[in-house]
């Protein structure tokens, strides 16, 4: 197989073979020797090393290579046996994104990688987006923001979401890291089981024991970053994000392409309301304005003058960062669905 095959024929496993910008993308990631090798899996070594006339010690070197780099994974992370290419674009771009040796490299490869993301793959992530049956993920609230509601569900309770983790790890956020629009934190992007013992093996994320976590997904919250977790009641997943309008790819194809948001991500089970409608004292600096990612928070004229705000229910998420951020307990969070909003899901396998 000739170098610029390998390079389509990894192209095609992504849907991407008549890309030219994907195939660049791919050329920049791989040598034409290492595009050929992972081309060949998921083979094992020494079969790969006869049809390409190499020593297999040479193969194995290659892929010990490409791994760390997160250009490829392996069924048997531990031992490094069964070593595969990504079945998606999504998977290899996160990777190699959050995770990749780039060194100097970086602003170069972000600016191949956003040639290929705006002008193919967000208008692909928009089409699916739009035709899936129902939404990939759900916005989990704050957990001090609902924290004792009686009708909490285990799935809605970040605790007890990280409790049910086998493995925890975070990692950097691609989508910041790509698109560098936004100050916020970068390492609030989790990874469970699998995924996390993919990257801690990798040495690029980092452990974290349930209680951690809930820590760092608090810090999320201060930070304005949206929990987001896989749209079932299943309490094991491989991900949760954190997500910021400005930057997530679950979220900017949307707004650049017209989909409702509510085709790739459902609201939780909460709304955010004020306690009464008079209740709001209208602070100068409106930090519930700043901190909610659906603009469903604005501003109206008070009765005797001045100016206080009001919630849009119909753009509400159910995050309630606005109840942690207003310092007069202003909010409070509301349940307006009931528990078969979320999904049933079988196990992971």
């Amino acid at each position: 197989m000739s170098t610029e095959d390998s390079y389509e024929t990894l192209a095609q496993r992504h849907e991407c073979g008549c890309s030219s910008r994907y195939k660049r993308v791919l050329s920049e990631l791989m040598t034409p020797l290492q595009a050929r090798i992972v081309a060949e899996l998921p083979s094992p070594p020494d079969e790969i090393a006869s049809r390409l006339g190499m020593g297999e010690g040479g193969v194995l070197q290659e892929l010990d290579n490409l791994f760390q780099r997160g250009i490829i994974n392996a069924k048997d992370i531990t031992g490094r046996q069964g070593y595969r290419f990504w079945n998606s674009t999504g998977l290899l771009w996160t990777y190699t994104m959050a995770e990749g040796d780039l060194k100097g490299s970086r602003d170069r490869m972000v600016g191949i990688w956003d040639d290929f993301i705006r002008e193919e793959w967000y208008p692909k992530l928009a089409k699916e987006y739009s035709e899936h049956p129902q939404p990939f993920d759900r916005v989990v609230p704050a957990l001090r923001a609902i924290q004792g509601h009686p009708d909490l569900l285990a799935c809605e309770d970040i605790g007890e979401l990280m409790r049910a983790q086998e493995l925890i790890a975070t990692h950097p956020c691609a989508c910041r890291l790509q698109a560098q629009l936004c100050g916020t934190h970068l390492d609030t992007c989790f990874l469970f089981g699998w995924a996390a013992e993919y990257s801690l093996s990798r040495g690029m994320a980092q452990r974290l024991t349930p209680w951690e976590a809930v820590e760092v997904v608090d810090r999320a919250a201060d930070h304005g970053q949206v929990h987001i977790w896989m749209n079932s009641n299943f309490m094991q997943s491989r991900y949760m994000c954190n997500c910021c309008s400005c930057c997530c790819v679950m979220i900017r194809p949307t707004l650049e392409h017209g989909v409702p948001l509510q085709k790739r991500i459902s609201p939780s089970r909460f709304e955010a309301e004020l306690s009464d409608t008079e209740h709001c004292l209208g602070c100068l600096d409106k930090p519930c304005l700043s901190v909610c990612s659906f603009d469903a928070i604005g501003p109206r004229s008070a009765q005797g003058g001045g100016e206080v705000v009001a919630v849009d229910l119909e753009k509400c998420w159910g995050c309630g960062f606005c109840v942690l951020k207003c310092p007069h307990d202003s909010f409070h969070m509301r349940l307006v669905h009931p528990k078969e909003h979320i999904p049933g899901a079988a196990p992971l396998v």
